[in-house]
């Protein structure tokens, strides 16, 4: 039984990349305030774009591919 739906909220982690934000949910307070759930891509990076300062940071599991 599907409890909630919840779609994405499109946020802005700088520059012009956007990514879809699931989590944290104002309605789905027993999940953490820290943790995130966004969709992110697909991407096309032009050349020359520094990805360097688009690293993920965190020691959980911070990307699903």
């Amino acid at each position: 039984m599907i409890e909630m739906v919840i779609e994405q909220r499109r946020r802005n982690l700088g520059g012009s990349f956007e990514v879809g934000r699931v989590l944290p949910f104002a309605r789905r307070r027993m999940v953490g305030p820290f943790i995130f759930f966004d969709h992110i891509g697909p991407i096309d990076l032009a050349p020359g774009i520094d990805r360097s300062r688009m690293r993920v940071r965190g020691s959980a599991l911070a990307l699903l591919i």
